[in-house]
């Protein structure tokens, strides 16, 4: 016995609902990405700037902080430092911006609703005619031609990840988010490799 029409309609309505409301909660969160990227620019700048000041001043410091105190901020600077640098790379690399995404989306399914309706004309068309509807456009090919500009380790990225999340509806979201994580951490162990400085400055001057 086949399963009930309504139990179907149900369970998909409610599948659909369920990834539309996930979709929506992953744009909410890579809304924040830009704040982040900010701050971290900011944090990146200070610490530039503090680094400088310190080695441009380094014989009155170093006898303030003693050689090894000089030498723990110096390094908690750095590490702060590179800490941004990798937050920059993560923001740069991959798609985080949430506003961008939800463009992206939409953008994408304005075009396939374009295609289905001139799609439904071309079978209605070849159903008049009594012949068989042209074949309709395949993923693979439009994957293809987006790879086609791209070096071959890109390609070989995509196609990886593709082939490994191909069944899951969240797709496009999965890597922006799986960024803005470590964007976040990255973030965060910059900020406090900074707030170290500041307390290992603190301990050696007094």
């Amino acid at each position: 016995m086949s399963e009930d029409p309504l139990k179907e309609w149900s369970r998909l309505e409610n599948e659909n609902t369920t990834h539309a409301l996930v979709s929506a909660a992953y744009v909410g969160m890579l809304s924040r990405a830009p704040q982040v990227d900010a701050f971290t620019t900011w944090l990146l700048a200070g610490t530039g700037a503090t680094a400088g000041l310190l080695v441009a001043n380094v014989g009155t410091i170093s006898g303030a902080l003693s050689v090894a105190g000089f030498q723990l901020c110096l390094s908690l600077l750095a590490i702060s430092s590179l800490l941004g640098l990798f937050t920059k790379c993560a923001a740069a690399f991959f798609p985080i911006d949430g506003e961008r995404q939800a463009a992206l989306q939409a953008q994408s399914l304005k075009i396939l609703e374009t295609h289905g309706e001139t799609r439904k004309q071309i079978e209605e068309s070849a159903k008049k005619r009594g012949v068989e509807a042209p074949p309709d456009i395949e993923i693979m090919a439009v994957l293809n031609e987006f790879m086609r500009p791209l070096p071959l380790w890109a390609k070989w990225f995509v196609m990886l990840y593709i082939k490994k999340k191909q069944h899951d509806r969240q797709i496009g979201y999965l890597l922006p988010i799986r960024a803005f994580m470590w964007q976040t951490n990255l973030c965060f162990l910059q900020a406090l490799f900074f707030l170290a400085f500041v307390v290992a400055a603190m301990c050696y001057a007094g």
